[in-house]
């Protein structure tokens, strides 16, 4: 559904605050429910590779699709090339995954004294106040 964004009033969006709510809800009750269908199915299709579950009746397939991903290994860029390393960093291109991170702080003394606020980001909030 495409809006354009720069006509609406807030007297066109005062209107939707409900529904979107509901839409939320349902999302919300959807979305944990689809979680874990999805890892039923995900998991008998892992321990059979190879294996298309096919439901003739509704048409539907559920199979596994493998998916490329790419990593840049760090560690030999900072070895073979550091002044790279150093655009990348002055770049803003490493960063750390901090829940890794977190797993690791006992085997990382002092990490914590380089530990500042990241980036900001800005939340929606839609919520029915009582009363």
């Amino acid at each position: 559904m495409a809006i354009d964004q720069e006509e609406l009033t807030a007297e066109q969006l005062v209107p939707l605050l409900r529904a979107y709510c509901e839409a939320r809800a349902q999302r919300e009750v959807y979305g944990k429910q689809t979680e874990q269908l999805g890892a039923l199915i995900k998991a008998y299709l892992q321990s059979h590779p190879g294996e298309v579950l096919w439901d003739g009746e509704a048409r539907m397939e559920a199979r596994l699709q493998m998916r490329a991903g790419v990593i840049y290994d760090l560690v030999s860029i900072r070895a073979k090339n550091p002044v790279l390393f150093d655009r990348l960093a002055d770049l803003g291109c490493l960063t750390v995954d901090s829940q890794v991170l977190k797993a690791q702080l006992d085997q990382l003394p002092g990490v914590e004294d380089y530990r500042m606020p990241g980036r900001a980001t800005q939340a929606l909030m839609v919520e029915q106040r009582p009363g």
